[in-house]
């Protein structure tokens, strides 16, 4: 079930920390899904529409990244929430349709006088954002959650080489269970910092069982 209170909840504490709320597109052009897609992933496994060729989000990413290509997102800090069609494998805490709320710290480099931040800036703005989300988990389950940050490999092409990546994990019956993953990717239009607020209904699967 998903508990979009919590949803809501994430929200007003990133506007807190500078994250300017919008809405962003369910849909994109399969070059920009292909920015944020693992290699490991099948090829042409996306959900696209007979109408007009696009594909259904994986996440709110692409939405961002769609925007940004149209040259409709400026640089800043964003969040939106968007449904998220994966078309992978099923099990209790993967799902081929659910809610989340998406992050990104976006840098415009379209025009040729605009510099992309280098790999230690964005160090930076990563680990600025991972403890974002780390006060945010703590305040949707008031403490109840046990949760840790690790380091982890971002297999996308289009991870900027340098930069380092996190996935935050909570705990559920003596496993970690990912709540969300942080990043910096590049693209000929921009420059990104990349992570979950929350996704729905894992977080609450996950603290639904570690407060009882």
């Amino acid at each position: 079930m998903i508990h979009f209170h919590y949803l809501v909840a994430a929200q007003w504490s990133y506007k807190e920390f500078g994250y300017t709320t919008i809405d962003v597109p369910w849909w994109a052009t399969k070059d920009i899904v292909n920015l944020t897609k693992s290699p490991e992933l099948p090829t042409n496994n996306e959900y696209e529409l007979s109408l007009n060729k696009k594909c259904l989000i994986a996440s709110g990413e692409q939405g961002f990244l769609y925007m940004a290509n149209k040259g409709q997102l400026p640089t800043g800090r964003y969040q939106a929430i968007t449904p998220c069609f994966r078309n992978e494998p099923h099990d209790a805490f993967h799902q081929k349709q659910f809610m989340k709320l998406e992050l990104i710290d976006y840098t415009d480099t379209h025009t040729p006088w605009k510099l992309a931040p280098d790999a230690t800036e964005l160090n930076e703005r990563i680990e600025d954002m991972v403890d974002d989300a780390l006060e945010t988990f703590d305040i949707l389950s008031q403490k109840k959650m046990t949760i840790r940050a690790v380091k982890t490999d971002d297999t996308a092409a289009s991870r900027v080489p340098g930069t380092v990546a996190y996935d935050i994990e909570g705990q559920y019956e003596g496993n970690w269970i990912e709540l969300g993953s942080y990043g910096a990717r590049r693209a000929v239009f921009g420059t990104w910092v990349f992570g979950t607020s929350s996704a729905e209904p894992r977080f609450s699967k996950v603290l639904h069982a570690s407060s009882f």
